[in-house]
């Protein structure tokens, strides 16, 4: 039998080209890194995305230095990274060498990670070396060891970004530093401008409560008469507002001869609202009644931390000095609002033509707000500036009268800012002479920029003021000059309201 040569003739599948490191041009490189480290907030990811594309890998994936350890920083590329928990391992001297796994530090001697390697991520292969004080890893790669070509250019990458890498990481640092400062300044600020203002506080402590315990959310109660009204909630379901939580009505009860000490009576209306853990703690401790209660719950599959009824007793603790506090403060401050209003009532008493000036533009500022349908706490807002809004005027000297006039409103706004709680009242009586066209002092602010009681406060004054000229203005003329300074001296909305009060019957 002869033999046969037989021919394929069919088509092969073309041979896929390896993925390889692109050779890299110090030249071109270094301008695109060091404009990678301008980008904003994102320094660290926009040199990591440009490292990337030099290399020509589309995936990248760095772990950035923490302390002796190597903590996942970034990651780019989601297409061909693994969800959380996939492992990811280094492939070398041994392939179950398991290096860590996604979000979990990378327990790797900075020896090992100076050195060119390959490692698998989510079976995939990448080039990984160190750099930036970490451990950069570019994919995926073609190959499970690294040809000499392929180990130098990634040598000559990792010494070419090394330094973006640390300057955007030390960038990152400061940027977490400010924000954490401003953090810290704000809390400070809340703390400081809330001395009146107990709900604030309360949700202060409740947000720390909340942060530091693990809990999806939590409520803060305070005794009005015989029942406990919420004063704060940070992420409670909906309908949990709605819940007695008066202890012994249905929700909490108390321990007999146990002061402060709550457990939950009513599980089956939590696990209706998706709260399947629940945290409560009443007092102060030297109280017969619970005055304060505090909570935090957990979702049907979470567990508070053991530590968390300790936490919540100290706060409550604390939650009973702040709203007595608030009560005292509040009491001060408004000793140092009526000694200003006693001021203006003194300046109003100087002539026949400001003789209850104050308490005419109070009046008419509150019925200018109603009409504009500002709620009701905005409303006493402008109605109290109103009463103190020209208290600056005190200020004022026979041979310094005009310097005086422009300098009022920010003199009075001084004064109003020392009274505790009273800070919200400042930048209304600041800007009480600012005019809607922006030609108003002593700011020049225009429009929208000027707070609406500020506009509210405008408008009232102007009325006053018209109707206490000598001679007066009867109410049409009146209604001319208002409709004549809307849109220039006056907010339309806010002239429009005047005249329809003019106006009504």
């Amino acid at each position: 039998m002869k033999n046969v040569t037989v021919i394929d003739t069919s088509p092969r599948a073309p041979r896929s080209a390896r993925p390889r490191l692109r050779s890299i041009s110090v030249e071109a490189s270094v301008p695109s890194l060091l404009a990678a480290l301008g980008q904003g907030d994102t320094p660290l990811g926009a040199v990591l995305r440009q490292t990337g594309e030099l290399s020509g890998m589309p995936s990248v994936v760095f772990w950035k230095p923490d302390g002796r350890r190597l903590q996942l920083a970034y990651r780019h590329g989601d297409d061909l990274l693994p969800p959380e928990g996939n492992g990811m391992r280094l492939l070398g001297g041994s392939d179950q060498d398991d290096v860590g796994t996604q979000g979990i530090p990378l327990m790797i001697t900075a020896s090992a990670a100076a050195q060119a390697h390959v490692m698998t991520i989510n079976g995939s292969w990448f080039a990984a070396i160190g750099a930036g004080g970490g451990l950069l890893a570019l994919g995926p790669f073609g190959e499970r060891e690294l040809g000499r070509r392929d180990r130098r250019e990634l040598i000559a990458l990792a010494a070419l970004c090394d330094a973006p890498l640390r300057q955007a990481l030390r960038i990152g640092e400061l940027t977490d530093q400010v924000r954490a400062l401003t953090r810290e300044a704000d809390l400070h600020r809340r703390s400081l401008g809330s001395a009146t203002d107990e709900v604030t506080s309360l949700g202060l402590l409740l947000e720390l409560a909340v942060s530091t315990s693990g809990s999806i959310g939590g409520f803060v109660a305070v005794r009005e008469g015989d029942a406990l009204r919420i004063a704060a909630e940070r992420g409670a379901p909906v309908g949990f507002v709605a819940l007695d939580l008066t202890p012994g009505h249905g929700v909490l009860s108390a321990v007999p001869g146990v002061p402060g000490v709550l457990f939950v009576d009513g599980y089956e209306a939590l696990l209706d609202l998706g709260i399947g853990g629940l945290v409560a703690v009443g007092g102060p401790q030297d109280a017969a009644d619970p005055q304060i209660v505090m909570g935090l719950f957990s979702d049907a599959d979470g567990v508070l931390e053991p530590d968390c009824a300790p936490m919540l007793s100290t706060l409550v603790d604390v939650a009973a000095i702040v709203m007595t506090s608030a009560e005292v403060a509040r009491g001060t401050a408004a000793r140092h609002l009526a000694a200003l209003e006693a001021l203006c009532r003194a300046l109003d008493a100087r002539t026949h033509a400001t003789k209850h000036h104050h308490a005419r533009v109070a009046q008419s500022a509150a019925a200018i707000a109603v009409g504009l349908g500002l709620p009701a706490e905005r409303v006493a807002l402008v109605t109290q500036a109103a009463r103190i809004h020209d208290v600056g005027l005190i200020a004022a000297t026979s041979d310094a009268a005009i310097a005086a006039e422009f300098a009022h409103p920010a003199v009075g706004a001084d004064m109003a800012a020392l009274v505790p709680g009273a800070a919200e009242l400042a930048p209304i009586i600041r800007a009480h002479h600012e005019w809607w066209d922006g030609f108003g002092f002593p700011n020049g602010l225009l429009g929208e920029a000027i707070p609406i009681e500020a506009r509210v406060l405008a408008a009232a004054e102007f009325s006053v003021e018209t109707c206490q000229a000598d001679p007066s203005l009867d109410a049409a003329a009146l209604v001319g000059e208002i409709q004549s300074r809307s849109g220039g001296q006056l907010d339309p909305a806010c002239a429009q309201q005047l005249i329809d009060i003019i106006q009504e019957p």
